[in-house]
C-alpha cells in the first residue's frame, strides 16, 4: 500500500484495458484519484522503473509478455471540462486529460462551439490526443492548444505553451522524458458557423466507414505525404488479409480488427505484413501511428 487509498497492484492484465483487448500483464498498476497520489508513486518507485501513462489504451498495442514497469491508468483521472475564460468572440476551456474526446465533441455541439466537433473522430482522452496531435475530419488537436500543463518524471507540475513542444502530423515533441499532459487548455471561436446535427452527421460518417464496435486501435499507420494509407492498402488487395485472429477490415483498410482468440503477436506480424506489402508494390514505407509497446 502507498497509502490508505491507493494500492500498488500486481501483475494485472492490461488486456481489457486498452481497444484491441490483448496484451499481457502490467508488473505493477495502479489508477489514481489525484495528482498528489501520481506524486507520490513516482517517488516510490525506483527511477529505473518504466512507467507507462495509460489513458482509454486506444492507441497501443501492448506485447503479449506484458509490461515490464508501472503502468498508471489516467482514464477518468480529470474527466471534468472547466470554462476558465470567455468573451464575445471567443471561449477558453481547460480539458482534463482523463475526458473522452467523444465527450469533447457532445460539449461542442451542446454549447454550439463547432470548431472542436472533429473531437467525435477520435477515439481516445483529451491526454491522448495531446500526446500524438490526434485528428479527425481535416482538423488537429494542438491547432487550438493555448496552454497544457504536464507531470514530470521526478514529479514536477509544469505549465507549457505549444512553442515548447515540436508538433507536426501525429507527433509531439519535448525535451522531457516519460511526462504525463494533466490537462489541455484549448481556445476556440464562437463565431465559427454552427450547423445544426453536424455531430450526428459525423458520427455517422465514422459509423459508415469504420469498423466500429469491433476490436481495433483506430488508424494503424500515419498517412504518408501526399497520399492516404487506406488507399495504399487497399490498392494492394489486403483487406481481409489474415494473421491468426486479426485482419485488415474490409471496412477500412488502416484498420486492423482483432478477433476474441487474436493475440498481440498476431496484430504486429501482421502490422509488419502490411507495411512489407506496401513497400513492395508502391515502394512507400507506412509508418505506424500506433504505439507498440513492452516485450514479446
Amino acid at each position: 500500500m502507498l497509502d490508505n487509498k491507493l494500492e500498488m497492484l500486481a501483475n494485472i492484465s492490461l488486456a481489457n484495458l486498452n481497444t484491441w483487448k490483448v496484451g499481457g500483464c502490467a508488473k505493477h498498476y495502479l489508477k489514481p484519484d489525484n495528482v498528489e497520489q501520481i506524486i507520490k508513486t513516482l517517488k516510490n518507485i525506483s527511477d529505473n522503473e518504466q512507467v507507462l501513462w495509460l489513458g482509454l489504451g486506444s492507441n497501443i498495442l501492448v506485447r503479449d509478455g506484458g509490461i515490464p514497469g508501472t503502468v498508471i491508468h489516467m482514464h477518468r483521472f480529470d474527466d471534468e471540462i472547466r470554462v476558465i475564460e470567455e468573451n464575445d468572440t471567443y471561449i477558453w476551456l481547460e480539458i482534463g486529460a482523463g475526458v473522452s474526446c467523444a465527450k469533447i465533441a457532445k460539449f461542442a455541439s451542446k454549447y454550439k462551439l463547432a470548431q472542436a466537433e472533429f473531437f467525435a473522430g477520435i477515439p481516445g482522452t483529451m491526454g491522448g490526443a495531446l500526446a500524438m496531435n490526434a485528428g479527425a475530419f481535416g482538423s488537429e488537436t494542438w491547432s487550438f492548444v493555448s496552454q497544457v500543463q504536464v507531470l514530470s518524471r521526478s514529479g514536477d507540475i509544469l505549465s507549457l505553451n505549444p512553442h515548447d513542444f515540436t508538433i507536426s502530423y501525429r507527433e509531439v515533441k519535448i525535451n522531457l522524458k516519460n511526462f504525463v499532459f494533466l490537462n489541455g487548455t484549448i481556445k476556440l471561436s464562437k463565431k465559427e458557423a454552427f450547423v445544426v446535427g453536424r455531430l450526428k452527421e459525423l458520427l455517422h460518417k465514422r459509423n459508415q466507414s469504420q469498423p466500429i464496435g469491433l476490436p481495433s486501435c483506430g488508424s494503424v499507420f500515419k498517412n504518408p505525404e501526399n497520399g492516404y494509407a487506406a488507399q495504399l492498402i487497399e490498392s494492394s488487395k489486403l483487406k481481409g488479409v489474415r494473421v491468426g485472429g486479426a485482419s485488415v477490415s474490409c471496412k477500412h483498410a488502416n484498420f486492423i480488427v482483432a478477433e476474441r482468440m487474436a493475440c498481440a503477436q498476431d496484430i504486429e506480424t501482421l502490422i509488419v505484413h502490411v507495411q512489407n506489402t506496401v513497400w513492395y508494390d508502391h515502394g512507400i514505407l507506412l509508418q505506424p501511428e500506433v504505439k507498440i509497446l513492452g516485450v514479446a
